[in-house]
């Protein structure tokens, strides 16, 4: 959009690592090389892949000839961009635009969203949780996200169909569509959830929080007291209200309430556990760092039974996420196995 275009193909996130990577980089039709477009391109697969997988593409760059300067190199294989950060930008967009689209094929198929119940029986949905829940019922478990696609101007936009869904051990949750049956991992799926919506939180200026009308004091030890330092202002703007206590002890005084089981002193401990040590990374990649270990912690676990409607919720929430496909730590939380394997296996093809 705008004066950059972007096209080409970007390999699927399952596929990484299965062959050997090539990339190529096209600009107002020459091949080059750099190194910050290459970067933009991995940067759209963030959460999509495990650590130390990098995907291939064919990507073209277009934009007007007075933005980019080809006469930087001996041989034209680099470029100058006068607005490089709006080229990258750009670039990222598309390309995770493109495996936003994938993820949510995995997800919904060709059915879900069209989905029609047997005749007599109305189709499973989800009303919208009021916005003005009171704090002692806590959030909702599973709330969508702002970028629900709109709906019909003749459909009640508080309500997304939902297909039938069954619990499976306390961990999965199996539902058919026109193309198949699919397992979505619980955790996974509220891990990808409440990631995004904390990531949108960041960026808009910060999470609600609850003030606790008892201050909790919590002592850390000396690794995770360095760990709370050094992410001490993007767990504010997550909602953790902090004053250092002397020594290796914090008081609490307000947390972020991002759903009713969430156990918020629980979560700081084993966030702050978990990035004991971790300096690397800009700022910016820190933060998405903290932001996907919050987003683990916080998330409903494996084994933990979901009443009917919170799993209708998750999937709802789920659907409205960019990358419903992956968890925070580019691992699969869909399966789909279609219609044609299932015949296969059991000997009808």
């Amino acid at each position: 959009t705008g004066p950059v275009r972007v096209s080409g193909l970007a390999e699927r996130p399952a596929d990484v690592g299965t062959a050997s990577r090539r990339t190529a980089l096209i600009v107002n039709g020459r091949v080059v090389r750099d190194h910050g477009l290459t970067r933009a391109v991995e940067g759209a697969y963030r959460t999509a892949l495990s650590p130390g997988l990098r995907p291939s593409f064919v990507l073209e760059v277009q934009l007007p000839g007075d933005s980019v300067d080809v006469n930087v190199h001996p041989a034209k294989a680099e470029v100058r961009f006068h607005d490089r950060w709006e080229v990258e930008r750009a670039v990222e967009r598309a390309v995770r635009r493109a495996l936003g689209v994938l993820d949510s094929a995995a997800l919904v198929g060709s059915g879900v969203r069209t989905w029609h119940a047997p005749s007599g029986q109305a189709p499973e949905t989800l009303l919208a949780p009021p916005t003005d829940a009171p704090f002692h019922g806590g959030a909702p478990l599973f709330a969508p996200g702002d970028d629900v696609a709109p709906s019909a101007p003749d459909e009640d936009p508080s309500i997304v169909p939902v297909p039938p869904l069954l619990q499976l051990r306390r961990t999965y949750l199996l539902y058919e569509h026109e193309d198949g049956v699919v397992l979505i991992d619980q955790h996974s799926a509220h891990e990808r959830v409440l990631y995004e919506r904390f990531m949108r939180q960041m960026t808009d200026g910060g999470a609600s929080a609850q003030r606790l009308l008892l201050p909790e004091t919590v002592h850390l030890s000396p690794r995770d007291a360095e760990s709370l330092e050094a992410h001490r202002e993007p767990l504010a703007r997550l909602g953790f209200e902090l004053e250092p206590f002397g020594g290796h002890s914090v008081i609490v005084h307000a947390v972020p309430v991002p759903h009713r089981r969430f156990d918020a002193l629980r979560c700081l401990r084993e966030t702050l556990a978990t990035l004991s040590g971790d300096r690397g990374g800009t700022v910016h990649a820190g933060h998405e760092t903290l932001v996907a270990t919050v987003a683990c912690k916080a998330a409903v676990k494996a084994g933990e039974p979901l009443a009917p409607d919170e799993a209708r919720a998750l999937f709802r929430a789920l659907l409205s996420t960019a990358l419903p496909a992956h968890d925070v730590h580019g691992r699969s939380g869909i399966i789909r196995l279609s219609w044609d394997e299932l015949e296969r296996r059991f000997g009808r093809r």
